[in-house]
């Protein structure tokens, strides 16, 4: 399997985040309108088999990369011996640290290769904006708002990117060249997420290349994963990670059936690090069964992993 980093520009606002699972799902739509359904199952199969032909990153600023988890900056740590001026900056920079999502790519390199040493002044901005919006339930049978005080008030959160501003999303796969950068290409135009028949998650793709940048240690001893992802029962359990639940929903025209919602499931966050002497090409899995609608609509679990060298 290449890597491959693909840049876009945001052309409209995004009301679905754009994580691993969610860009392989978005894929996966436009594939079957490239090459087929058969070509769609056949890929689709390779999860069954444990050869996942393709797996995504989740999005980030453009050449900047997730803060591992575990990861400390030396210079954060305060020393009861330190005058009070440098515990005062080695708090300010513990606090700066404890809030980062990004690093420089050279900064991330650095951590790969076990020196941690002055990161926090690398942190990389998101670039984003998050505005609450709220909304009105509809009635599926009716057609109508609630009738009760609320109206069935619930709020929706819409992401705004700077403007000009370049995202970064990691492709790790085995597909030929060609159509990969014809698939990405037509699935970033179309938008990704909720709301896209409005124009909503519309992106530029500025290029797509083969990616080479990481600068992995000789003798690493452990991954940090640029996915979302769901470990397999063999996958390794020592290391430092944070859990949270998705709650998917089905797209196109199974959107519109009557159990539209996938089955929540737990996923590790990109940037979870784990200890591995022998570090494997992929690790997760294709999660099947997540929906009545088809024994065929999965959710990619599968994370990019990069070798790193973390602390002992």
């Amino acid at each position: 399997m290449k890597l491959y980093r693909a840049v876009v520009s945001a052309q409209s606002s995004v009301l679905s985040p754009l994580q691993s699972d969610t860009l392989f799902g978005a894929f996966c739509w436009n594939y079957r309108a490239v090459q087929g359904e058969k070509a769609l199952l056949e890929l689709i199969g390779g999860f069954r088999e444990e050869r996942p032909p393709i797996i995504f990153s989740n999005a980030f600023p453009h050449d900047a990369l997730p803060l591992p988890f575990g990861i400390r900056d030396p210079g954060a740590d305060i020393r009861p011996d330190s005058a009070q001026e440098e515990k005062l900056a080695s708090y300010k920079r513990g606090k700066k640290l404890k809030n980062a999502r990004y690093v420089s790519i050279g900064a991330f390199n650095r951590i790969l290769q076990g020196n941690c040493q002055g990161i926090t002044e690398e942190m990389a901005e998101s670039g984003e904006t998050t505005v609450q919006n709220l909304k009105n339930s509809v009635n599926r049978e009716t057609g109508t708002v609630g009738s009760d005080e609320g109206g069935d008030l619930y709020s929706k959160e819409e992401i705004f990117h700077t403007p000009g501003s370049l995202l970064d999303v990691y492709v790790k796969t085995g597909l030929d060249e060609t159509i990969l950068r014809e698939t990405l290409g037509i699935m970033f135009a179309l938008g990704i997420g909720a709301d896209k028949s409005t124009g909503k998650g519309a992106f530029d793709m500025r290029e797509v290349a083969g990616f080479t940048g990481f600068d992995e240690p000789e003798a690493p001893n452990g991954i940090v994963s640029l996915s979302n992802f769901i470990p397999k029962a063999k996958d390794p359990v020592r290391g430092y990670y944070r859990v949270f639940a998705k709650y998917g929903k089905l797209d196109r025209e199974y959107a519109n059936s009557p159990t539209p919602f996938k089955k929540p499931l737990l996923f590790l966050r990109c940037g979870s690090a784990f200890y591995d002497e022998a570090p494997k090409e992929w690790y997760g899995r294709g999660v099947f069964g997540v929906s009545a609608v088809s024994p065929d609509i999965m959710v990619n679990g599968c994370c990019i992993p990069v070798r790193a060298k973390l602390p002992g």
